[in-house]
């Protein structure tokens, strides 16, 4: 099988890359006259070392095949690579068409009538004679175009050199590793968004599950509340969004929740009223009103505690609602007419105010009422 000539192909095609024989020598070494009846597949028809011999012959076409395919990307070294990591996947013994799987990764489209040909028959390929196919690349290759070269994604052993977007969320191999995201994860925080969506769209870290720290995790800003998930405090009221919701549940994208021209902040902060109530104390004045235009307590109904509430003495009295006493004032007794008894048709009327001395109507009853009192006084006198 071609895997077990692999490696004396490699062997030879190392020494020459680095200098220490001329392409003519390995070019012989590998396009071996040996054993040209023998079948790869077909372990019966082997002679002793025939598989390394045949099997260098084959590598080294089947390398030169991969790289005019890929423009120089990739190499036979890039489908060991595959054969390698994926060897999990495979049983105990490697079969012919695990490698025609593997070379169809590398290359990107299937191989297989070439490889039948090779490796299930006898017929022997030829060896290309241009030096330039089995020469050291001056640069590194980077065959799906991530940024990252192929030899890095196969030594970190983490994404594919043959796919761009290994975990094929948006994001290329290479935006991953820049951004510290795992290319073989699409949600790599589990916070339930996208690592394309979070690095391209929102703004958000693909790493942190809550970007601004502010209690809510960013895919709960966006899809639940309509929160910034990049600023811990959306509407910049001076309350974390969190805060807002869960303590106060006040509304984080709106500085002023209840519109008492308090920002919930203010009112949280300064003033311990109800960001969700416009009149935190009930007693009639909005608590905007009361801060900036009275100067009164937005949490007592009756800031100076004379009897009547902020909201009688500015709205109905037009007392200070900040000074005490008012209510002894609008309290006093008010006007009253009082009509007195009489014996004639006529009914006098007096006006009384609380200032008069009492004067009550003497109608005649009365006066008879007075005469008697007066007799039965004098009679006893003259006892």
């Amino acid at each position: 099988m071609v895997t077990e000539g692999s490696a004396e192909y490699l062997a030879a095609l190392e020494t020459y890359q680095q200098g220490r024989i001329s392409f003519t020598t390995f070019h012989d070494a590998v396009e071996s006259e040996s054993d040209q009846s023998v079948v790869l597949a077909e372990p019966r028809t082997w002679n002793e070392y025939s598989d390394y011999r045949k099997g260098s012959r084959v590598a080294a076409a089947l390398d030169a095949r991969i790289r005019q395919e890929t423009g120089g990307n990739y190499t036979l070294r890039d489908v060991i690579y595959v054969l390698n990591r994926e060897a999990g996947k495979y049983a105990s013994m490697l079969t012919h068409e695990d490698l025609k799987a593997a070379v169809e990764r590398v290359v990107g489209r299937p191989m297989d009538d070439w490889l039948d040909r090779y490796v299930t028959t006898s017929e022997v390929p030829s060896v290309p004679e241009d030096p330039g196919l089995f020469s050291q690349p001056s640069g590194e290759p980077d065959g799906d175009g991530d940024g990252i070269a192929n030899i890095v994604e196969q030594q970190r052993n983490v994404s594919s050199p043959f796919l761009a977007d290994t975990d094929g969320d948006g994001l290329d191999d290479g935006s991953e590793f820049a951004n510290g995201s795992d290319p073989t994860a699409t949600d790599t925080d589990g916070d339930g968004l996208g690592d394309a969506a979070e690095v391209r769209v929102h703004g958000t870290n693909p790493n942190a599950t809550d970007t601004d720290g502010d209690g809510f995790s960013d895919s709960a800003e966006l899809d639940r509340y309509e929160t910034d998930p990049t600023a811990a405090d959306t509407d910049d009221d001076g309350v974390s969004d969190e805060t807002e919701v869960i303590e106060h549940g006040s509304d984080p994208t709106v500085e002023d929740s209840d519109g008492d021209g308090l920002d919930d902040g203010v009112e949280i902060d300064q003033h311990s009223t109800d960001p969700t109530t416009v009149d935190t104390d009930g007693d009639g004045l909005d608590d905007g009103v009361e801060v900036t235009e009275h100067d009164t307590d937005p949490t007592l109904i009756d800031t100076d505690g004379d009897g009547l509430t902020d909201g009688e003495e500015v709205n109905e009295f037009e007392t200070d609602p900040n000074t005490e006493n008012d209510e002894e004032e609008v309290r006093a007794t008010p006007t009253a007419t009082l009509t007195p008894t009489s014996s004639t048709t006529q009914t006098p009327t007096e006006t009384v105010t609380g200032t008069d001395s009492e004067t009550p109507g003497f109608g005649v009853p009365a006066a008879f009422t007075a005469l008697g009192c007066l007799v039965a006084a004098r009679r006893y006198a003259g006892q």
